[in-house]
């Protein structure tokens, strides 16, 4: 059982890191930094409250003016 469970976290964390990355080269490929995308967005993910607030923080989307 504790096999099975350790099997289904590592799929978890490589799925989390697949996404993370994919992120992160979209922010690249729109021309932002990553960390200060990612800063960004961690500092105004606490305030989306709609599919658009989250829509907003997308790579493509993100003002970097603020």
């Amino acid at each position: 059982m504790f096999l099975k469970g350790a099997g289904i976290y590592r799929k978890d964390v490589a799925q989390s890191n697949a996404n993370l990355y994919s992120l992160i080269e979209t922010a690249k490929a729109h021309g932002l930094e990553p960390h200060a995308y990612l800063r960004q967005v961690f500092e105004r993910l606490p305030l989306a409250q709609t599919v658009e607030d989250f829509e907003a923080l997308l790579p493509d989307k993100i003002n970097n003016g603020e």
